[in-house]
């Protein structure tokens, strides 16, 4: 035996001698001694210690079952061979005992007879057996008698630790504003506005239109007023599209939640413009959430899931406890992960399809109105429906309507509608109103194969309504096809027909997206001379290398006809700046004069405008329009919109530092500027004189305010830490954000000669509710130090667990004390003093 075999026998020698009698787990095996060593898996942070077999060599055969226990490794034993499993899909080793061979799928080795010893109820490996059963080395220290396992990412304890520490980390779902408890105060003032102007001129003549309304709040409710004027040599001048009407959403009262009165659009199957009255229990906008759904996967025993939506965790289940999970109106997709004890995992998608007129489980929703018709093709109209949330997979409801024509007599209607998801991924509906109406529809949703839409309608118009009848059809869908990559290819095929049986004309689309090219290939029938086929291609490029210029995108396309090519159409799009759109095409057809467009698209602060060019041979027209809105509060300011305003609202106020805590700014207060407020969604900055103000704001609904901490010096901190708000329409809700200064907070611990070692106590400050406002710990000399702190009233204490481990209280018990918003100074405490309990 040369010198490092006779060491290793000799730290084997001691440790026999000094290992505890308690740790022999079997009988000796003829020609070999126990040994007991630390079984050690580094990532798994812990030692076990287990009973090995030690040769006259000094070789260690480490028992298999106590290192598959350490890994978690599955490990299943019958009289002829042992199967590892971790897990099943990944890793599978056998172990014939008969003949000492190691099957695996990489093919079958023997190991030697010293290097596999059968003792008791467990099997003895060598540790570059195990090695090569395991795939991961195994080495042994003798200077400290430890085995040590190299870590595999495969290994079921360590595939658990990384379970663990991912839930930990995953975002949980967050808690919506829609389950919040906030009054609605019916507020009056507020004035926004919206305008719009077009103009058309080419080939001698020309007309526009110019369009305002303008709106406040009065009693809650939004009052609107406008129309259109017209204008020109092509069109009469006139006034069209007038309107007046207030709309008053209830969001605290169950059986009324909206009311309209004036120029409203009706609930029913009709769909009409009125000028008289409409109300609903339903909410005023369709809220995100409709139910929940219990998530229970056929599970082996032993395994559990993990239940997601989108980036948050929602809850993990076992057969015993499943998950509930809420599921929202419109496509709600949830991820379950399913894991095996041996680090097994399967994972599922489910697509929750519900649309935004089912009704959740118990509901009731009730739809009414009356009055003149606004538009042509009738004179006046009523409606009252009722539907129900029969299940949380089926709404039923029924109606009844009468429309009095324009000539002829009025008539009744009655009127039923189911609608439903009898699968997750599925949603139908169907409405029939007889003589008038039938109308139906399907959706299935898969997230891996693809979805599919179809709609048939049918309508029969009174006699005298200038809208179309008869019958339309639409089947829409997409899936992925394995000889395009897996790329996901949509297709549309759309019909209609004035009456039952014949169809006047039809279209079909195919469209599919390979890297930047969206390339499709349509067929249409009825719609002009000839039936053209068109194939069209689409290129864009986001950042293309041309300086400043973003969003560069080419076009091209090819009609064909039974004549031949009959259309040729070229286009580019680029964007110079971040808010001007310019764009050039050229469409060429078949005994007809080219024509050429030149576009221009703006979007300033104060108007959205499009100026197009187009050239036909000698004739030459330009188009273009305006639009954009305003809103106006007289401490805030006029603000310009480049978008319609009427019918949102608007959060606005002062961000400023509150030097006397009361939240209230006085003339001495200063402001804020740059402050970054969160409104709901969106994020807006304070300005110099600190007013900050946004718009596009969802009226009635609960709104969140509330201060980017990191936005504004390190000394200031929000009295309210947010604030929750239901706006009003077409009028700014003013929530000004008061800002404090926090204190430093100074003070000792004195423990006299009983403690002389005072570093490293927790002490905590509670707040008025008596929760931890902030925790620090203890020098050496029993100082401690809190650098911020709001003003308020607070208590400080030592934390119980450091108490309990001094075996010590402290006198006083608490420290009372208060922290006033006016001053800078750093707040020094009187010493708490350590008693030792006897």
């Amino acid at each position: 035996m040369g010198p490092r075999g006779a060491a290793r026998a000799a730290a084997i020698a001691v440790l026999l001698l000094a290992g505890p009698a308690s740790a022999r787990a079997q009988d000796p095996v003829r020609g070999y001694e126990e040994g007991f060593f630390d079984l050690f898996l580094y990532q798994a942070g812990r030692r076990v210690g287990v009973n090995t077999l030690v040769d006259s060599a000094g070789r260690v055969l480490v028992p298999l079952r106590a290192v598959a226990e350490h890994a978690g490794i599955l490990m299943t034993w019958t009289p002829d061979s042992v199967v590892l499993e971790w897990p099943p899909d990944t890793w599978r080793t056998l172990l014939r005992l008969d003949d000492r061979a190691i099957v695996t799928e990489l093919g079958t080795t023997t190991v030697a007879p010293t290097e596999w010893i059968l003792g008791g109820a467990d099997l003895f490996l060598s540790t570059a057996v195990l090695g090569r059963i395991l795939g991961s080395p195994v080495e042994i220290a003798f200077a400290d008698l430890t085995i040590v396992l190299t870590p595999h990412p495969d290994f079921p304890i360590l595939r658990r630790f990384d379970v663990a520490h991912r839930r930990r980390i995953a975002p949980s779902a967050p808690v919506t504003a829609e389950t919040v408890d906030v009054p609605y105060p019916a507020r009056t003032g507020g004035l926004a506005g919206s305008w719009g102007i077009s103009a058309n001129q080419g080939a001698g003549t020309h007309a526009g239109a110019l369009r305002a309304a303008v709106g406040g709040s009065v009693w809650g409710g939004g009052m609107e007023s406008g129309g259109t004027l017209t204008f020109g040599n092509a069109v009469a001048t006139e006034l069209q599209d007038r309107f007046v009407r207030w709309v008053r959403g209830f969001p605290e009262h169950p059986w009324l939640r909206q009311l309209q009165v004036g120029t409203v659009f009706s609930d029913g199957p009709a769909g009409q413009r009125i000028n008289g009255v409409a109300a609903t229990n339903a909410p005023f906008t369709t809220p995100r959430f409709f139910d929940d759904a219990v998530i229970e996967p056929a599970l082996p025993a032993g395994w559990e899931y993990e239940v997601y939506q989108g980036e948050y965790l929602v809850g993990v289940g076992t057969r015993d406890a499943p998950v509930r999970t809420a599921v929202n109106y419109g496509n709600t997709p949830v991820r379950i992960r399913m894991l095996g004890p041996s680090g097994q995992e399967i994972q599922q998608q489910i697509v929750y399809v519900i649309r935004p007129d089912m009704v959740p489980q118990g509901e009731w929703r009730w739809f009414a109105g009356a009055g003149a018709c606004a538009d042509e093709g009738c004179d006046d109209y009523a409606y009252a429906d009722l539907r129900r949330g029969i299940s949380s997979r089926l709404t039923a409801g029924v109606g009844l309507d009468r429309i009095t024509p324009l000539r002829g007599s009025s008539r009744i209607r009655p009127s039923v509608a189911l609608i439903g998801n009898p699968l997750n991924n599925v949603s139908a509906d169907l409405q029939f109103q007889p003589g008038s109406l039938f109308r139906t529809g399907l959706q299935i949703h898969s997230p891996e194969a693809g979805s599919v839409a179809a709609q048939y309608a049918w309508i029969e118009p009174p006699g005298d309504a200038p809208v179309l009848g008869g019958w339309n059809a639409q089947l829409t869908g997409s899936a992925r096809v394995p000889g395009l990559g897996g790329r996901f290819v949509n297709g549309r095929l759309l019909a209609r027909g004035a009456r039952n049986g014949h169809v006047d004309l039809w279209q079909g689309a195919i469209a599919t997206t390979i890297d930047r090219l969206y390339t499709t290939l349509e067929y249409e029938s009825g719609l002009q001379a000839r039936d053209l086929l068109t194939t069209r291609v689409f290129a864009s490029w986001p950042a293309p290398g041309l300086g400043p210029i973003r969003d560069l995108a080419v076009s091209a396309a090819v009609g064909v006809s039974s004549i031949g090519a009959e259309m040729l159409e070229f286009g580019t799009s680029v964007r110079p700046t971040p808010t001007i759109t310019a764009a050039a095409s050229l469409r060429m057809r078949k005994d007809a004069r080219p024509t050429f467009v030149l576009g221009l698209t703006t979007r300033l602060g104060a108007a959205y405008t499009q100026v197009r060019a187009s050239s036909t041979g000698q004739t030459r027209s330009v188009y273009l329009s305006a639009d954009g809105g305003f809103a106006h509060d007289p401490a805030l300011g006029l603000l310009p919109l480049a978008f319609e305003s009427l019918g949102r609202a608007g959060i606005g106020g002062a961000v400023f530092e509150d030097l006397n805590g009361d939240g209230v700014r006085n003339a001495d207060e200063p402001p804020v500027p740059g402050a970054t407020i969160a409104v709901g969604t969106e994020r807006v900055r304070s300005g110099d004189d600190g007013t900050y103000r946004t718009w596009l704001i969802r009226p009635y609904e609960v709104e969140t305010v509330a201060l980017d901490s990191l936005s504004v010096p390190f000394h200031l901190v929000p009295l309210r830490r947010a604030v929750l708000v239901r706006p009003s329409p077409n009028l700014f809700t003013r929530i000004d954000i008061a800002l404090v200064r926090t204190r430093e907070v100074t003070g000792s611990i004195e423990g006299g000669e009983a403690f002389e070692d005072l570093a490293g106590i927790g002490i905590e400050i509670l707040d008025g509710d008596r929760r931890v406002a902030a925790d620090t710990r203890t020098f050496r000399d029993g100082d401690f130090y809190v650098p911020r702190l709001r003003p308020g009233r607070y208590a400080l204490r030592v934390a119980g667990s450091s108490l309990a481990a001094l075996g010590a209280s402290t006198s006083p018990a608490e420290l009372a004390f208060d922290v006033p918003a006016e001053g800078d100074l750093p707040i020094e405490l009187p010493p708490l003093r350590l008693v030792r309990l006897r």
